[in-house]
């Protein structure tokens, strides 16, 4: 057999065990990694001050664009290395991994003056009266990680790197240390101790504890590649500024950049809507605050569909390749079903019993009534949203990039930014949530009916084509 174990699986094992054998472990890493946004939002509730949990969802759309940035130049630098590796170019690959490490060091500098000299007006732009205590909050929280800009860019970055060639051992490692010494230091920075242990910085200290987690994952990557573990070489020699090579980095990068970016601007958009809506600063503080506990544990909960759809879009696209139609269908009907129950579990879970979850977050019942509201709407369409992630990834398995990226940004720009302004003038506050289900609901509308045409073709190529052995 000239093809790995694991290669040959991907054409032959039973569609069911081959799925749940590659979900499990991308599951377990994502939610590893992404545990840390929870936890870290659980040690601020647990300051008992509403106004440090708005802060510091005031902060996030700063974050979430942060993590867009360093994505452009990741994805873009990533797909140059991997073509120029299969290529056995190794001076291009050094010389696109040097370039995006440049850059980000650049543009992580650049940020921390800029936002530096303007945090007061970007405050305010996000929904804080100036001079406020949500405003004192979340200055208190984004200047650290304004500090450490270029730290908190060089993670991301360097994972992509890691993946490009290869290498996600190396990526899982630098994941896993910056979430776990996340969670470790958070306590330690935020709270002290009667016996004098801790800093007790409070809020800021949740962001110096993400910065010194940022720092120590960016070092072990450092390491990594001074131990020369890697194909790619990062050697000053490689450093050439031109600008097709960076143009290059930023168009391959812009779609991912898109996809995140506008994850930004919904939750900023939110915030402002809620912050409008507010009567006073307690109020504001209540919607905004409880609107970030439900951030963080929806994007937690989604991190399974994301996990579910790249082992699809794996499986799917290898055996596209192999022209094993059958198993490609096979593919589609088990990762739907599969995807499927687990987003209807948790839906169920949301609507029947939501204050076992946020009563985690919260002790008082008003504020768990809050959340738990926000969140009975928000999951509605969580099983749709689920789907959308399969259905769209089918396209990129197929070879068709162009109409997954456009339903995505469909989704993302054309219908949930728009009902995230609107709905609130009609709805009032629980317009800001109703977006969410009416965007999955629109989105998954339009998909299918794509989907139809294009899965009719799938049949006919199943039945014209038998399965070939691999």
């Amino acid at each position: 057999m000239s093809q790995s174990s694991q290669t040959y699986q991907l054409g032959h094992m039973p569609m069911n065990r081959l799925f749940i054998k590659m979900a499990v472990p991308i599951i377990l890493a994502l939610l590893v990694s992404g545990l840390y946004n929870v936890v870290d939002i659980k040690f601020v509730a647990m300051l008992g001050d509403e106004s440090a949990l708005a802060g510091v969802q005031l902060i996030f759309p700063v974050q979430m664009l942060m993590f867009s940035i360093a994505a452009l130049i990741g994805a873009g630098a990533a797909s140059i290395i991997s073509r120029s590796l299969g290529a056995r170019d190794f001076d291009r690959a050094n010389q696109a991994a040097v370039m995006a490490l440049a850059l980000v060091v650049f543009l992580g500098l650049v940020i921390s003056v800029v936002v530096y000299f303007l945090c007061d007006q970007m405050l305010v732009a996000l929904g804080a009266k100036a001079g406020g205590e949500i405003f004192t909050q979340a200055k208190d929280y984004v200047l650290p990680i304004i500090y450490g800009a270029v730290f908190m860019l060089s993670v991301g970055v360097m994972n992509d790197l890691f993946r490009s060639e290869g290498k996600v051992k190396y990526m899982m490692v630098l994941l896993i240390v910056s979430a776990l010494s996340n969670i470790a230091l958070d306590p330690f920075f935020m709270f002290q101790s009667e016996s004098g242990f801790g800093l007790g910085l409070g809020v800021a200290g949740a962001s110096w504890a993400t910065l010194c987690a940022q720092i120590l994952a960016t070092i072990i990557g450092v390491i990594f590649y001074l131990n020369k573990h890697t194909q790619i070489k990062i050697h000053i020699k490689y450093l050439k500024f031109q600008f097709q090579d960076i143009k290059n980095i930023l168009l391959l990068g812009f779609p991912i950049f898109l996809t995140h970016a506008g994850v930004s601007i919904i939750i900023m958009l939110a915030n402002k809507a809620l912050s409008d809506i507010a009567v006073d600063d307690t109020d504001s503080a209540s919607y905004i605050g409880a609107y970030g506990v439900l951030a963080r544990v929806y994007m937690f909960c989604v991190l399974p569909s994301i996990a579910m759809m790249i082992t699809f879009q794996t499986i799917a696209g290898y055996n596209f390749g192999a022209k094993q139609f059958k198993r490609v269908h096979e593919s589609i009907v088990v990762s739907i079903k599969i995807v499927g129950i687990y987003s209807i579990g948790v839906t169920l879970l949301m609507l029947l019993a939501p204050q076992l979850v946020f009563s985690g977050f919260y002790d008082d019942q008003a504020s768990i009534e809050l959340v738990s509201k926000m969140a009975g709407i928000v999951f509605i369409g969580f099983p749709l949203a689920g789907v959308f992630l399969i259905l769209t990834a089918y396209f990129q398995s197929a070879g068709h990039a162009r109409p997954a990226l456009i339903f995505s940004m469909a989704k993302t720009y054309a219908f949930q930014m728009p009902l995230v302004v609107a709905l609130p003038y009609f709805m009032g506050i629980d317009g800001v949530f109703y977006a969410y289900p009416t965007a999955d609901v629109i989105a998954i509308l339009l998909v299918s009916v794509y989907s139809v045409k294009e899965f009719s073709k799938l049949l006919k190529m199943e039945k014209e084509i038998e399965p070939t052995g691999v």
